[in-house]
């Protein structure tokens, strides 16, 4: 609430206080009801918006809600743009696009039959166990490698690409600056070492595509190339890594839909849409506003940042039939899941298709498996796990 004869805005809400339970579900059911747009004194004060409409309309207007300022709430300043993310159109479709060749719909398909491989080697030694750490024995590194996989990363480097992505989720969960300058430093290290080596001796890798790519005729600089490796390492291996962990916990914990799926693994894949509009792995991302606006008798002004609440449009009332209840194979709805517009995840296709085939692999591998302690939940921006305890039956 905001005091008009000062301007004084009174604090709506905390996003470091999460609900009884560690996730967001009553919080943002709360502000959806009572004030959709919410003002929080944290990161320096910002405004959420919870509900679907808004967060669309956002969305398809770029030159209110800027991404190019920052593009997550609290802002990271570490002297590099986390491309593509950090860039409005026009820039962002040449940005965006270095990226598509490698995370296309027809070539993540490709790649199925070797992330179900990649997804046995990991759960082939917990089958030896009877209990055992399914987000960090499974989906976290499950999603390090499936990314490096699609990124052509060469696999002498996936151990130390894993290291990043996991310090990295650690960092940002846990607040831990230091750790991220650390991986920051580790990667600027990397890059500099492949575009002097693809330079002169180019590929169909990553890097190779990143120094022949051009932005209104001008080749990408290395402190971009270092943005697109560090967001690589965050975003897009955290999602993924939660969205399993989601699926793992869920299924631990509702035996039925487990067995279920075993019966009909076609519902797999509808089954995963579902697990990331309901848990909501990426809370939301940021924006900064570029002007004075009104919206929900709210006033935002420019140069204020507003956080853009996937989780808590993925559950609105208005837009979703009985969005409170989990539905296993609720048919494919608009969820902003994924997020919507020009800033459509890039790497929803591999999200998808990466967290399907380790879904079906675990099945296979575990007819029983059930929750064997508390789990160790991450916080904003991302409802994940550190850990999820699992126990399965003894082998024979």
């Amino acid at each position: 609430m905001t005091d008009e004869s000062t301007g004084t805005k009174t604090a709506d809400w905390s996003p470091l206080v999460p609900d009884a339970d560690g996730t967001y579900a009553a919080r943002f059911k709360d502000m959806r009801e009572r004030c959709p747009v919410a003002w929080s004194d944290d990161f320096g004060g910002f405004w959420a918006l919870t509900k679907h409409e808004d967060i669309v309309k956002a969305c398809k207007d770029p030159g209110t809600f800027s991404s190019q300022q920052q593009f997550a709430v609290p802002h990271l300043d570490l002297g590099f743009p986390w491309l593509p993310l950090q860039s409005d159109p026009p820039d962002h479709g040449p940005y965006r696009q270095v990226l598509t060749p490698f995370l296309s719909k027809p070539r993540i398909q490709g790649f199925e039959p070797r992330l179900r491989e990649l997804a046995r080697a990991l759960i082939e030694p917990l089958r030896e166990r009877e209990t055992f750490d399914a987000s960090e024995e499974f989906a976290q590194p499950f999603a390090g490698e499936a990314l490096c996989l699609a990124l052509n990363i060469p696999e002498d480097m996936w151990s130390e690409f894993r290291s990043w992505t996991w310090n990295i989720s650690t960092a940002f969960s846990t607040g831990n600056v230091p750790l991220i300058l650390e991986v920051a430093a580790s990667v600027r290290s990397y890059v500099e070492r492949e575009i002097k080596d693809k330079t002169d001796n180019p590929g169909d890798d990553l890097m190779s595509a990143f120094l022949a790519t051009r932005i209104n005729g001008r080749s990408l600089t290395s402190t971009e190339i270092h943005g697109y490796y560090m967001l690589l390492t965050s975003a897009g291996h955290d999602t993924s890594a939660n969205s399993l962990g989601h699926a793992l916990h869920h299924l631990a914990h509702h035996p039925e839909h487990a067995a279920r799926l075993r019966a009909e693994p076609e519902l797999i894949p509808r089954a995963v849409e579902e697990i990331v509009r309901f848990y909501g792995p990426l809370i939301g991302l940021g924006r900064t506003c570029t002007k004075d606006i009104e919206l929900r008798d709210r006033t935002i002004k420019a140069g204020e940042q507003v956080a853009l609440v996937w989780a808590a449009a993925a559950r609105d009332e208005d837009q979703f039939e009985d969005a409170d209840t989990f539905v296993l194979d609720r048919p494919v709805t608009r969820s902003v899941s994924f997020g919507f517009g020009a800033h459509y995840c890039v790497g929803a296709d591999l999200g998808r298709v990466q967290i399907a085939a380790a879904i079906r692999e675990f099945l296979d591998a575990f007819s029983e498996f059930a929750p064997n302690g508390d789990v160790v939940r991450t916080i904003w921006p991302t409802q994940g796990f550190r850990s999820i305890p699992v126990r399965v039956p003894a082998v024979p």
